[in-house]
């Protein structure tokens, strides 16, 4: 009768120099991940910092700069373009279909280095059975005080050349179509306004730097890089041998 026993050996030098490459690429890639982690943990905390630091006045701030002041909470007094808000689509909010009112302020300030008009996202409204835009124009004075979070338009890079349309329904916020539609320029930050008016529901969403998927990844190359030295070790020193008893 055969059966099995296990003889000590050496692995070969082609199993050597796959498993050192193996564990080469494992490990950078955990590596990798983890500094990522690191990174965002980092942005992390600097958003939380953004968070409790003092409301930035743009009527009275003089070195404003939008990558700078990004997560700032801000507040504006000016008046509001409704003849040129817009609409973005496509915006989904537990399960329902509606969109974001956008709508430019226009404020003194005591700088001129930048556009004195700012887009303000107004928040969600779910779409009626007519898909038309609701007009709160009658409803807000004339000059308004916004209170908000400054963020960075989430332009497509892929998005069509045209991404707006005749009945201001946009796809996307873009400086470049808002001026070839309107003929202004407007600063390349938006507002999320915090102290909505009645019938919006506010837009920002706190940012999601993926910590955690970071994380999961790293794990999972590192179970990678352990699987390959078991293979190595348990296939590669130990051969298995017919006898017959």
């Amino acid at each position: 009768m055969e059966s099995l026993r296990r003889k000590r050996t050496k692995p070969s030098i082609i199993i050597t120099c796959f498993a050192i490459i193996g564990l080469a690429v494992t490990l950078a890639a955990a590596y990798w991940q983890f500094k990522r982690s690191v990174y965002k943990q980092d942005l992390l905390s600097t958003y939380h910092y953004k968070q409790r630091a003092p409301i930035i006045d743009l009527n009275h701030e003089t070195n404003f700069v939008g990558d700078n002041h990004r997560y700032r909470s801000v507040t504006v007094t000016g008046r509001f373009l409704w003849d040129q808000a817009i609409f973005l689509d496509n915006k989904i909010v537990n399960g329902i279909a509606g969109y974001n009112t956008i709508v430019p302020i226009e404020y003194e300030k005591s700088s001129i280095s930048e556009s004195n008009m700012v887009p303000v996202n107004l928040g969600w409204i779910a779409w009626g059975a007519e898909r038309v835009p609701k007009n709160f124009k009658k409803k807000l004075s004339d000059e308004v005080r916004v209170v908000g979070v400054i963020d960075l338009p989430k332009e497509s890079v892929f998005r069509l050349k045209n991404s707006y349309s005749e009945d201001r329904i946009w796809s996307v916020l873009s400086a470049e179509d808002y001026r070839s539609v309107f003929g202004k320029d407007i600063a390349r930050v938006i507002i999320y306004q915090t102290n909505s008016q009645s019938g919006f529901i506010s837009s920002f969403e706190e940012p999601d730097f993926g910590i955690i998927t970071h994380q999961v990844y790293m794990g999972q190359w590192l179970l990678f890089a352990i699987l390959i030295l078991f293979l190595y070790f348990y296939l590669g020193f130990l051969k298995r041998e017919r006898f017959e008893k």
